[in-house]
């Protein structure tokens, strides 16, 4: 059941950024879980070359924020803390037409705690 919860969570966040917004929508059923700590990091992001520039500061709290509107809104009863490392990314560079439609591509590491039991559920980010 844990694991299956992690893989959700770790899958929903994942898929967060190729759908559309659906924070209007009903959560999908997570069971007892709560939104524990939020940590995000961003300090080792590579940039591709043709990628516009994002700051550390500017990364993180715009992951932040998208981590606590997506699971911040479950009251389970049980707290699981998420941890996710910005590896590397692509900003679609301004000026070019939507005939080329660039798109916006990010890497991250994901883990996700249990709280109660300090633990790590996912072997590997």
């Amino acid at each position: 059941m844990i694991l299956r919860l992690a893989a959700l969570c770790l899958a929903a966040l994942l898929v967060t950024a190729c759908q559309r917004n659906d924070l209007k929508e009903p959560p999908v059923d997570l069971g007892d879980f709560a939104l524990g700590l939020n940590i995000v990091v961003a300090d080792h992001a590579q940039k591709v070359p043709i990628s516009r520039e994002a700051s550390v500061e500017e990364w993180e709290a715009v992951m932040k924020t998208a981590i606590d509107d997506r699971f911040g809104r479950y009251e389970g009863t049980k707290l699981y803390n998420l941890g996710v490392s910005i590896d590397g990314y692509a900003l679609a560079p301004p000026g070019i037409p939507v005939v080329a439609a660039p798109k916006s591509v990010i890497a991250i590491t994901a883990n996700i705690w249990d709280d109660a039991a300090g633990a790590k559920l996912n072997e590997k980010g």
